[in-house]
């Protein structure tokens, strides 16, 4: 009896949210005044580029400010550095918005290599 209580229940509430969501829905409100803008412009990819033959090596890449940090990652520049381990990658506490990389060099081979994020400038 349970089940077949909450099944009427779940098939009146889905009823209820397609009816007040549909095109023929009574009382249709204008979505262009309630939605945000277009994503276009919106979203930026900023980057870090970082050259050294340190043991660790950093790179950060920080979002505009105001920005939601969407993703981000870490890349080796230099062809055949095969001596390096990614340590950490992800977000800084220490620094909001941003995305970091940090290997390790156990050779101290010179290396170039790159953080990026993405971002998502809120609407205004």
């Amino acid at each position: 009896m349970r089940n077949l209580l909450h099944g009427l229940l779940g098939a009146t509430a889905a009823l209820v949210l397609v009816l007040s969501c549909s095109d023929d829905s009574p009382g249709d409100v204008d979505a262009s005044t309630n939605c945000e803008p277009p994503l276009a412009g919106r979203i930026t990819t900023m980057e870090d580029v970082q050259s050294s033959a340190m043991t660790a090596i950093v790179a950060g890449a920080i979002c505009p400010a105001g920005a939601l940090r969407l993703g981000g990652g870490c890349e080796i520049q230099t062809q055949g550095a095969l001596s390096l381990h990614l340590n950490e990658a992800g977000r800084r506490d220490d620094l909001p918005g941003n995305y970091a990389c940090v290997w390790a060099n156990p050779n101290m081979v010179q290396v170039t290599v790159k953080a990026w994020v993405t971002c998502l400038t809120p609407a205004s």
